[in-house]
């Protein structure tokens, strides 16, 4: 285990891939049909992956994401997350 975050080499690894590949796309790939596969896979990973996911489909614009028939998908999949103590202010 690593010593300072608790997770293995490879874990801080792949999540620092995913956060570095995601960030800045996550409207675009939500509301993408096989882009909104890729962030509901992304979902399943660390909680500061899901932390980025959450907080680009907020400051974006949430109305556009949550009527579209592909990002609504990724909307579903973070209803059922369950986070750690503090939970984003939105979820506590």
């Amino acid at each position: 285990m690593h010593e300072v975050t608790g997770r293995s080499p490879t874990s801080v690894f792949l999540a620092l891939t995913v956060l570095s590949t995601v960030r800045g796309r996550v409207v675009e790939l939500a509301t993408n049909c096989y882009g909104c596969h890729v962030l509901q896979k992304a979902l399943d990973c660390e909680e500061d992956v899901r932390l980025l996911i959450v907080s680009e489909l907020l400051l974006g614009d949430p109305a556009q994401t949550l009527v579209n028939k592909h990002a609504s998908h990724v909307w579903s999949k973070v209803m059922e997350l369950t986070w750690t103590a503090p939970a984003p202010p939105i979820f506590a």
